[in-house]
Parts: C-alpha cells; sequence; structure tokens
C-alpha cells in the first residue's frame, strides 16, 4: 500500500495545477533522496527542533535560512527499516518502525534514547519487538502506555504497549480491530482519548472513504466507544489536533487542510503537497512541518490564520 501511494503521488505531482484559495504558505525546506527517502513522519520536538523518519532511519531538521540542514541519527543498523511513528515524553524521542512493511514476514520495532543537546550524538535502543504487526504506522502515548496503529495486510488494530521506565516496555495487548487499515494516530490529553484515522483496503485504487474516529481511553488503557469525526473521499494520513478541530493530509489527493471540529468547515492549507504527516514545528508557533514521500522532501505550511495546538 506504501508502494501505490508512493506511485499514486508521483503522478498527481506531475498533474497537480497551481495552488487557488490556500490559505497558507508552503516553502519546501529540505530535500535528500538518501536521509529523507520515502520520507513518512514528521515531529517538533518540545525544545524547537525538528526530526522526521523515512525509509531508513531518522533524521535531525536544522534550519538555517529558507533552507535547512539534514543530519543523520543513530538509529539500530537494520536494513530498509520504514519509520512511521514518532512521540516525545519527559525527555525521550520513541520512534517505530517496520522491515518488509505489509508483507508476512515484516519485523516491526520500537526504539528510543533520551533527547540530548546533539541528537546526532545519541545512540537510539530497541526498547519493544513487537509481534503480528504487519505494517506499523503511527505512534501515540498517553503518559503511561504507546498506541501503535498496524495498517496490517488488508485490516489492521491497534496494539498498547505499556511503558514500564523510560526504554522498557511491557507486554503488547490489541485495544482495536478494524476491517480497514488504521494509519495517524493522536493522544488528546485533556479528553484522555486518541483520534486516529482508518482506510479502506482500496485505497489508491478507488476513490473510497477515508474516516477520522475518537475513543475515550478507559483507566486500564484500553478503548470506550469509538466515534467517527470525519469522513470523505480520499486517503487520511497522519493528523494533528488544534483548539477548534484538527489538520489533515491526504497524500493521494495532494491537499492538507483544517476541519473546524464542531461546524465541520474546511479550510485548505496546502495543495500539491503529497504529505504523509503535518504537525507542528514548534509548541509556540504557527509554523506546520509536512513529510512528503514522493518527493523526499520536508516542507513548511504557515497558515494565514493562527492554529494552536491542543
Amino acid at each position: 500500500m506504501k508502494r501505490t501511494i508512493l506511485l499514486l503521488a508521483a503522478f498527481f505531482a506531475l498533474h497537480a495545477q497551481a495552488q487557488t484559495g490556500a490559505q497558507a504558505t508552503v516553502q519546501k525546506i529540505a530535500q535528500s533522496d538518501t536521509l529523507l527517502k520515502q520520507a513518512e513522519v514528521s515531529l517538533g520536538l518540545s525544545d524547537g527542533r525538528m526530526v522526521v523518519g523515512y525509509l531508513g532511519g531518522l533524521s535531525e531538521i536544522r534550519k538555517n535560512g529558507s533552507m535547512a540542514t539534514v543530519v543523520p541519527l543513530k538509529v539500530p543498523a537494520v536494513t530498509g527499516c520504514y519509520y512511521a511513528g514518532l512521540v516525545e515524553h519527559q525527555g525521550y524521542l520513541y520512534a517505530s518502525c517496520t522491515t518488509n512493511w505489509g508483507k508476512y514476514n515484516a519485523k516491526p520495532m520500537l526504539i528510543g534514547a533520551p533527547i540530548t543537546a546533539d541528537l546526532s550524538q545519541t545512540t537510539f535502543t530497541i526498547i519493544a519487538q513487537p509481534t503480528g504487526i504487519y505494517g506499523s504506522n503511527g505512534l501515540a502515548f498517553d503518559g503511561k502506555s504507546f498506541y501503535l496503529a498496524d495498517s496490517g495486510m488488508f485490516n489492521g488494530k491497534i496494539v498498547q504497549i505499556k511503558l514500564s521506565a523510560p526504554l522498557k516496555t511491557e507486554t503488547q495487548k490489541t485495544v482495536y480491530t478494524s476491517k480497514q487499515r488504521p494509519n495517524g494516530i493522536r493522544y488528546d490529553a485533556k479528553a484522555n482519548a486518541l483520534y486516529f484515522t482508518e482506510n479502506s483496503a482500496m485505497a489508491g485504487f478507488m476513490d473510497v472513504s477515508a474516516t477520522l474516529s475518537k475513543v475515550s481511553l478507559k483507566t486500564d488503557g484500553t478503548f470506550g466507544t469509538v466515534t467517527k469525526v470525519y469522513s470523505q473521499k480520499g486517503y487520511f494520513d497522519a493528523p494533528i489536533l488544534t483548539q477548534t478541530g484538527f489538520v489533515m493530509a491526504d497524500p493521494l489527493k495532494q491537499k492538507v487542510f483544517h476541519v473546524n471540529e464542531t461546524s465541520q468547515a474546511v479550510t485548505m492549507l496546502a495543495e500539491g503537497v503529497a504529505a504523509t504527516s503535518v504537525g507542528f514545528a514548534c509548541p509556540n508557533c504557527n509554523s506546520l512541518i509536512a513529510t512528503d514521500m514522493s518527493k523526499h522532501a520536508v516542507f513548511e505550511i504557515v497558515p494565514f490564520n493562527t492554529l494552536t495546538p491542543r
């Protein structure tokens, strides 16, 4: 499925029209066929630094002027691991990746490392090797447990992995099964809830619906009732939460847009960017960063109207 998205994103990029009515400025700030290969996920750290996960590893994006320097980080030497999940918690950075993504012989892992003054000198270690997961995707953390979205091969699930120490995990548990393919996932600390996207196995081949759902977490971290928040035809990747709603990335239709959760009003932010993830560049700024897997690049998106993190 990732391969399909990449090919279709490249096709649409060749036929993309100029932006019309987009309510943000868009600028490419980094590109690398090696250190941002099929760039999949981005994270703005609490100290303002930016990290991107790609096919092969993690890179720090060090902005200096209009463009940025791409610096590789020291991840475990596992060839072809596709990094699709990133979270920060109490001075540590965690990431998830899978080799042979979406295949029967897929091997996922969860890694972690302390956030230091120079991330390029920090060595990440493997803290979990989940089983029964074929396409690890988005990663969220509620203060006690990781929630890993498995896009699977056809159907998918969300798995809970408890953290017992900064670099030690406990046994995994499936907390949600799906006939679709879960993808992006975010934790809302104020509501103690998870937001997650799901896509049909036919996405990319047919114009089918993609969905963003919300679920409150029980005291043990398991799921309560899942409710649909937003749905439209397309493909939803990793969302971010704002005070009024959420920003969604659709890499197939090459759009990044904001949805007011109450009114469902849609504001287009960017077109022609095959964003597989979007996130705030820093905690208190209006800049967003988006990864474009088809261009092996990172874009900065600055909305005309300020968006505030939830």
